[in-house]
C-alpha cells in the first residue's frame, strides 16, 4: 500500500478513489440488508394492520392508536433523549478505546431511566384510578395496560441504541422489527382462531408481549457484544456529567419534537374526530411511512459510522457519504411513492375495505413529504452525530410549533386532508433550515447537489464541546 502511494499524485489519488469505493460498496451492502428487514417489516406490520383491523373493527382499531400514540409520547419523555446519546457516545467511545466512560454512560442511563420510569408508572396509576371512567368508557382499561406498555418501550429504546452505538446495527434492528410485530401478528391471529371479542385492551396486551419478546433477544447480544471488548468486572465506570447533560436536553427536546412532528396530527385529530376517522387517517400514515422506509435505513445504518468518522477527522469521507446517500435515498423513496400513486386506491380497497378509500388523499399527500425531504438528504442526522444537535433542535421546534398550528387550523377545514397537509408542510420546511444549517457548518452542499463539487472540502467542521 505505502509503496503504491508513493509513486506519484496520480497514484495517491487512485488509492483514495479505490478506498471511497471499496467503503460506499461496503455501505450499500449494509444498506441493502438493512432494507430487506425493513421492507420485511413493513409488509408484516400491513398485515398486522389488515388482521387486527378485521379482528377489532374500525372503533377499537382508531382506539388503539390513539392509545399508542399517547404511550409513545410518554416513553419518549422517559427515555430523556438518551437513546440518541447513547448511540453517539457508545460509538465514539468504542472507537476510541475508552472503556470506562463506556460503562460509565451504561450505568448512568439505566438508572436514569429506571428512576423515571417508576414514578411515570405511579402518576399513571394513579390518574387512570381517578380520571380514567368519566373520560371515555373504551379507553378505561386499557388506559392501565397502556401504562405496562410505555415501560416496555421505554427498554427496548435503550437497548437499540446501545446496540447501535456498539456497531450492531443489523442486531438492534431485527427484534423490534420482525420478532416484535411478528409475535404480535400471531396473537392477533390466534385470538380470531378462537373467536376472541378484538379489544384495544387485548391489542396493547399483544404488543406488550411483543415488545418483551425483543427485549429478551436484544438484552443476550448486548451482552454478548460486551463480553468481546474483555471481562466488564475489571472495568471501573468513569462518567462525564457535564458533557452528557449538556446533551441530553438538546436531544430529549429533539427527541420529544420530532416525535411530536410523526404524532401531532393524529392526536389533533382525536380532538375532532370518533376513533373511526382515526383509523382511517392512520392507515394512511401506515402506508405514506412505506416512503419513509429509504430515509429510515440510512439513519440507522450510517449514525454510528458518522459519529466514528467524525471521532478520526475523515471530514471528506462524511461530505461524500452525505451526497451518496441523498441521492440514493432520493430515488427509493420517489419509486416508492409513484407506486403508491398508482396502486394506492387498489391497496385501500381490497386490503382494508371500502371505508378506507377515504385515506388515498392523505397518503399521496404525506408520501410527497417524504420524497422531498429524502432529496434534500439525512441533515438531522448528520448534525446530531457531530455535536449540533442544538441547531437541529431549533429548526425542527420552529417545524414543530408550525405543524401543531396548522393542524389545529386545517383539521377542521380539511380534515383527514387538513392533517396530512399540515404534517407535510412543516416536514419539508425543517428538513430545508437544516440544509442550510449543514451547508454552513459542515461545508456539504444539500442533496444531489454535493455531485457537482464538495464545498470547502478541506475545511472541518467546528468541534462541538459536546463532542470530545
Amino acid at each position: 500500500m505505502g509503496w503504491f502511494q508513493d509513486v506519484s499524485p496520480l497514484g495517491l489519488a487512485a488509492w483514495t478513489r479505490a478506498r471511497h469505493i471499496v467503503k460506499m460498496r461496503l455501505l450499500l451492502n449494509k444498506f441493502m440488508s438493512f432494507g430487506a428487514i425493513s421492507v420485511a417489516q413493513k409488509l408484516i406490520a400491513l398485515v398486522l394492520q389488515i388482521q387486527i383491523i378485521a379482528f377489532a373493527g374500525e372503533t377499537e382499531f382508531g382506539a388503539y392508536i390513539y392509545l399508542l400514540n399517547i404511550t409513545n409520547l410518554v416513553a419518549m419523555v422517559v427515555v430523556f433523549g438518551f437513546p440518541q446519546l447513547l448511540t453517539r457516545e457508545i460509538a465514539y467511545y468504542h472507537a476510541s478505546g475508552q472503556d470506562h466512560q463506556l460503562r460509565g454512560i451504561l450505568r448512568f442511563s439505566s438508572a436514569f431511566v429506571a428512576v423515571g420510569t417508576l414514578i411515570v408508572a405511579i402518576v399513571g396509576a394513579l390518574a387512570c384510578w381517578s380520571y380514567c371512567s368519566p373520560v371515555a368508557e373504551i379507553y378505561d382499561y386499557a388506559a392501565w395496560i397502556a401504562i405496562l406498555l410505555f415501560t416496555t418501550l421505554t427498554l427496548t429504546s435503550l437497548q437499540q441504541a446501545i446496540l447501535r452505538g456498539l456497531q450492531r446495527v443489523m442486531v438492534a434492528a431485527w427484534p423490534m422489527m420482525l420478532l416484535q410485530p411478528l409475535t404480535m401478528l400471531g396473537l392477533v391471529v390466534a385470538s380470531k382462531l378462537l373467536d376472541w371479542e378484538g379489544t384495544a385492551l387485548e391489542l396493547l396486551i399483544y404488543m406488550v408481549v411483543g415488545n418483551l419478546v425483543a427485549s429478551i433477544f436484544m438484552a443476550f447480544f448486548i451482552r454478548r457484544a460486551l463480553a468481546v471488548q474483555g471481562s466488564q468486572k475489571k472495568i471501573v465506570p468513569s462518567y462525564s456529567l457535564s458533557v452528557w447533560w449538556r446533551s441530553l436536553l438538546p436531544f430529549f427536546l429533539l427527541g420529544g419534537i420530532a416525535l411530536l412532528m410523526q404524532r401531532s396530527d393524529i392526536l389533533i385529530l382525536g380532538i375532532y374526530y370518533p376513533p373511526e376517522d382515526i383509523g382511517v387517517y392512520a392507515v394512511a400514515a401506515q402506508l405514506g411511512f412505506l416512503a419513509q422506509m429509504p430515509i429510515m435505513i440510512v439513519n440507522s445504518t450510517i449514525e454510528p459510522q458518522i459519529a466514528a468518522a467524525h471521532a478520526r477527522n475523515e471530514y471528506g469521507q462524511m461530505r461524500k457519504l452525505y451526497a451518496d446517500l441523498s441521492v440514493l435515498t432520493g430515488v427509493s423513496v420517489i419509486a416508492v411513492c409513484a407506486g403508491l400513486w398508482l396502486a394506492g386506491p387498489l391497496l385501500l380497497t381490497h386490503l382494508f375495505g371500502p371505508t378506507y378509500i377515504n385515506s388515498y388523499h392523505p397518503l399521496l399527500i404525506i408520501a410527497l413529504g417524504f420524497a422531498i425531504g429524502a432529496l434534500i438528504g439525512p441533515t438531522g442526522t448528520f448534525l446530531s452525530m457531530v455535536g449540533k444537535e442544538r441547531m437541529t433542535l431549533y429548526a425542527v421546534g420552529g417545524a414543530v410549533v408550525l405543524n401543531i398550528a396548522l393542524n389545529f387550523l386545517l383539521i377542521p377545514l380539511a380534515g383527514l386532508e387538513g392533517a396530512a397537509i399540515a404534517t407535510s408542510v412543516a416536514m419539508v420546511l425543517s428538513k430545508v433550515i437544516m440544509a442550510v444549517m449543514v451547508w454552513r457548518e459542515l461545508g456539504i452542499r444539500p442533496g444531489p447537489l454535493g455531485y457537482f463539487g464538495l464545498a470547502r472540502a478541506n475545511v472541518a467542521p467546528q468541534k462541538s464541546e459536546n463532542v470530545k
